[in-house]
């Protein structure tokens, strides 16, 4: 299979018309910036109102005013991901990959087995931390995420 790759800009709307943007299949916007991205998307879908976009965005104040501008379907950011696998490899799992499955996290086991993972909700306020101490004793007790 091949994958055209171009590199331009983006944002703006000609040059998406000009690619054939309207007869592609998806289209990603992985820039590191992700207020780029989100106005890329933006473009893309004034574009080819029906084209599926693939964003990479982890700030979530971001997110949620682009939801109020157009639906951008589910966000998994890539820190949430990252912390998936790294705990399951830290707790033993020897994970493959994770993936997502509608709002949910899954990590593939060594086995081939997927194992549904905890994923603590985002809010606005503040969240209590805790100590060091109060890690370091759920720890040693040798406590695990749930469903694992």
């Amino acid at each position: 299979m091949v994958v055209p790759v171009v590199v331009a800009d983006a944002i703006d709307r000609f040059v998406l018309r000009e690619l054939g943007l309207q007869r592609a299949q998806a289209m990603a916007a992985v820039a590191s910036d992700d207020l780029d991205n989100i106005a890329v998307s933006v473009v893309a879908l004034a574009v080819a109102p029906e084209l599926r976009v693939v964003m990479r965005a982890g700030d979530h104040e971001a997110i949620a005013e682009t939801r109020s501008l157009f639906k951008i379907g589910l966000v998994h950011d890539l820190g949430s991901l990252s912390a998936a696998y790294t705990t399951a490899s830290l707790i033993g799992l020897r994970p493959r990959g994770v993936l997502t499955h509608g709002k949910r996290l899954l990590v593939e086991r060594a086995d081939g087995r997927f194992v549904p993972w905890p994923q603590a909700d985002r809010c606005g306020h503040p969240q209590e931390r805790d100590t060091d101490a109060d890690i370091s004793a759920r720890v040693s007790a040798g406590e695990r995420p749930s469903g694992l």
